[in-house]
């Protein structure tokens, strides 16, 4: 090992370490007392949308996953640095933020005093206003709360989609994946998310194949998913990693079987997707720009709605980062189609 470097602002630390001469020990990895390293520069792909950390590690501890022994235990970033960067990044021109944590709506819980998501969120819009979009993911249901809710109703820069992972429909494999919520709290949480924006998108993540999934729990995932009505979601099969639970239990589904039930998954997903995607024909949607999404057909402009949804569109030369009208006249499972709106 060159390097023994710890999570969050030991990251900063690496220049320093790298310059210790050969042979003596270069390691950080003491308990870190912040969350970010706030002086570090970020190096960012995009001119028009950018990340922002807002929450490190988790305490959930779900089955299959090894977030919280890699990341460590949740900690939030102090919200004035949030802010600052946020500021920063309209200053410098960028049109869209993704506030980021691996469970970023429980943002808040263990600051001194505690400052809920939805506050952040409320913070955020105060100081950017209706010019910026901000986003957040990946969220978890049990955090989903009505003061959530009503931020993403009403605040003009929180856009109008959410990433909800719910990993499976049946309460048994729920339990086992040591999810902490049930089906049926699952839905309500939905409900009151449509019930308060009802132009709402709802993406998800499942898992399928997890140890003991049996035909039935793997049925009723896909009645949530017809319930739900999904605009998008992440599927994959069961893959066990080695130091979780879930990769010590007996009762491991077969490939064969994990595979065949992936395929019914998308292909449920893809009809979901062009259902919702063409109760938007006709409609006249806000479009930002951004080139990256355009590159296979230089005729085409390119870039997202508010719910995150990939329009094409011709219409004459649009600069990356505007904000613009587009008609919508024709959709696929993956992205719409439209014209442009002339500005007036």
């Amino acid at each position: 090992l060159d390097l023994v470097v710890g999570n969050g602002e030991h990251l900063a630390e690496i220049p320093q370490l790298l310059a210790i001469h050969p042979g003596q020990p270069a390691v950080a990895a003491a308990e870190p007392v912040g969350l970010f390293p706030e002086d570090v520069e970020v190096h960012r792909d995009s001119r028009i949308r950018a990340w922002v950390g807002i929450l490190e590690g988790c305490d959930n501890f779900c089955a299959f996953c090894v977030v919280p022994f890699t990341r460590g235990r949740e900690r939030s970033r102090n919200p004035d640095d949030i802010l600052r960067e946020v500021l920063a990044l309209r200053g410098a021109g960028y049109r869209e933020i993704t506030l980021l944590g691996q469970t970023v709506n429980s943002y808040g819980k263990k600051l001194e005093p505690p400052v809920p998501f939805a506050e952040l969120l409320r913070r955020i819009d105060a100081a950017v206003g209706a010019g910026m979009r901000v986003r957040f993911m990946t969220s978890f249901p049990p955090d989903v709360t009505p003061a959530l809710a009503e931020a993403m109703a009403i605040l003009p820069s929180v856009c109008e989609h959410i990433h909800l992972p719910v990993q499976a429909g049946s309460n048994q494999t729920l339990s086992r994946m040591k999810r902490t919520y049930a089906r049926e709290e699952y839905l309500e949480k939905v409900a009151m998310l449509r019930a308060a924006a009802p132009d709402l998108a709802i993406t998800t993540d499942i898992i399928v194949g997890f140890p003991g999934e049996a035909d039935a729990d793997f049925a009723e995932t896909l009645t949530l998913m017809e319930a739900v009505g999904f605009d998008g979601c992440f599927a994959f099969k069961f893959s066990p990693r080695p130091g979780t639970p879930a990769a010590e239990l007996s009762d491991q589904v077969p490939e064969s079987v994990r595979a065949a039930r992936l395929s019914r998954v998308l292909e449920l997903q893809s009809r979901l997707s062009l259902q919702q995607n063409r109760g938007l024909m006709g409609q006249v949607v806000e479009v930002l720009v951004d080139r990256d999404l355009s590159k296979r057909d230089s005729g085409l402009a390119a870039g997202r709605t508010r719910q995150n949804k990939i329009v094409h569109f011709r219409g004459g030369e649009v600069e990356e980062g505007n904000m613009v009208r587009v008609e919508i006249t024709e959709a696929t499972s993956h992205h719409l189609k439209g014209v442009l709106i002339a500005s007036s």
